[in-house]
């Protein structure tokens, strides 16, 4: 993933590959309403930045946010 941002913002990939430095990763697609709704591509993803990444290990597992991109968009106007 890490290498496939090259096309990113130089802050886009700073922050990606110091994301162990987080408290708190999330995790977000349109509108997924919560870990049972989320789709193949993010439950992959979440596989793919934590337990798959030996390198840069998270203290604890990412955080799926519920509702979505939509959601969060309609809480905050």
């Amino acid at each position: 993933i890490e290498e496939s941002l090259i096309l990113n913002s130089e802050s886009d990939q700073y922050v990606f590959s110091h994301r162990n430095k987080f408290d708190v990763v999330v995790y977000y697609d349109q509108s997924s309403q919560g870990i049972h709704d989320e789709s193949e591509t993010l439950r992959n993803l979440k596989l793919a930045i934590y337990q798959l990444e030996f390198t840069k290990k998270l203290g604890r597992v990412p955080m799926l946010l519920a509702g979505g991109f939509d959601a969060w968009q309609e809480k905050i106007g």
